[in-house]
C-alpha cells in the first residue's frame, strides 16, 4: 500500500445556507471520524434512512466487487452479493427491506434489487437490453432514477417500480451521470458536460427545465441528494488536483467539507442523524469517514 503523507485540518467547518425560499441554515461540520477501513477499495456507499446501517462495495475478496451490509451499532459486516461480477453503487430502499445496486452479473450491465431478509433475492429491475447504471430511489419508494447508455447517448431515466414503466428524463446529445432525487422529490440533482465541463445540475421533474446549481470551476461530480432543501454535497477537483467535497448550497457561495491531499468522494447525506458520510484516502487506504452537522 502506498503511503501517503497528509493534513488534515481538524477545526470544524462553519457556514450560513438558505434553502430554495430563502430561509437560513446554519450548519457546523466537526472533524471527520473513521468508520470502516482495512477492507480493499471502496468505491460507492449508502446510509439506510434510519441511519443505522451502511451497505458499500469492496474489491477486497476478488478484486472486483461486492455489497457489504455493516450495522453502525454492532460494527459487524456481512457480504450481500458474492458472485464473480462487479457489484455497486448500493442504494437503500426507503421501508429499508431492498437494496437498489448495480451488477454486470449479466452481459449487459443493469440495475438488481436484493432484500434484505434472508434468503437474500435477486432479480433484475431495468431493461435486460440497456446497460443501466447508479440508481437512486425516491422517498416514497415508487420511483427509481438512473442513467442508460442507450445508441451511444447517455441520459437519465426514471422508472415508475409499480408498473415497471420508463420515462426518459433528458433529451440532447450531452451525458448525463449520478442522478439523485431532491429531499422535496421535485427535482433530480446529477452532473452533465450540458455547458461544456462536467458541473452538477437539477432537473425540475414538473418542467423540464435544467440548471446549473454549481459556481466551482474545475469538474464537479457525485451530487449527494439535499439536506432539507437547503444545501447537497459535491466532488470536485480544481483546488489541489485531488478530489475534495464541497457543500453547494441552493442560494450562496460553496464552502470547502473536507480538506487533504487524498482523494475525498462520494458524498452521501444521513438526513436523521444529520451527517455526511464519504470515501476517502487521507491515511493511505480506502475508508469511510463521518463528519456531523453542528448547530
Amino acid at each position: 500500500m502506498k503511503s501517503w503523507v497528509i493534513i488534515i485540518f481538524v477545526l470544524s467547518v462553519a457556514w450560513m445556507a438558505t434553502t430554495r425560499d430563502g430561509t437560513p441554515a446554519n450548519i457546523n461540520l466537526s472533524p471527520a471520524e473513521k468508520i470502516i477501513g482495512n477492507n480493499g477499495v471502496i468505491t460507492t456507499l449508502a446510509i439506510s434512512p434510519s441511519g443505522k446501517l451502511i451497505a458499500y462495495s469492496s474489491d477486497i475478496r476478488d478484486g472486483k466487487g461486492d455489497i457489504i451490509l455493516y450495522n453502525l451499532s454492532t460494527r459487524s459486516g456481512e457480504y450481500l452479493t458474492f458472485n464473480p461480477a462487479i457489484d455497486s453503487q448500493p442504494v437503500f430502499s426507503p421501508d429499508e427491506k431492498f437494496i437498489y445496486y448495480f451488477s454486470k452479473r449479466d452481459n449487459i450491465g443493469g440495475i438488481f434489487r436484493i432484500t434484505l431478509e434472508k434468503p437474500y433475492t435477486v432479480i433484475r429491475i431495468s431493461p435486460e437490453q440497456y446497460w443501466c447504471e447508479f440508481p437512486d430511489v425516491s422517498k416514497d419508494g415508487k420511483k427509481l432514477v438512473y442513467y442508460s447508455k442507450r445508441d451511444n447517448t447517455y441520459h437519465l431515466y426514471e422508472m415508475d417500480l409499480t408498473s415497471n414503466t420508463e420515462m426518459r428524463l433528458t433529451d440532447d446529445n450531452f451525458f448525463h451521470f449520478g442522478s439523485r432525487y431532491s429531499s422535496d422529490g421535485k427535482f433530480i440533482l446529477y452532473y452533465s458536460n450540458a455547458e461544456g465541463i462536467f458541473s452538477v445540475f437539477s432537473l425540475n421533474k414538473k418542467t423540464k427545465e435544467r440548471k446549473k446549481i454549481n459556481k466551482l470551476p474545475g469538474f464537479s461530480f457525485q451530487p449527494s441528494r439535499d439536506f432539507q432543501n437547503s444545501f447537497y454535497f459535491a466532488v470536485n477537483n480544481h483546488y489541489h488536483g485531488n478530489y475534495d467535497i464541497f457543500l453547494i448550497p441552493f442560494s450562496g457561495e460553496e464552502i470547502q467539507a473536507t480538506k487533504s491531499f487524498a482523494n475525498d468522494f462520494y458524498p452521501f447525506v444521513d438526513e436523521k442523524n444529520r451527517m455526511l458520510y464519504f470515501i476517502s484516502q487521507r491515511e493511505g487506504e480506502y475508508g469511510i469517514y463521518r463528519k456531523k452537522f453542528l448547530k
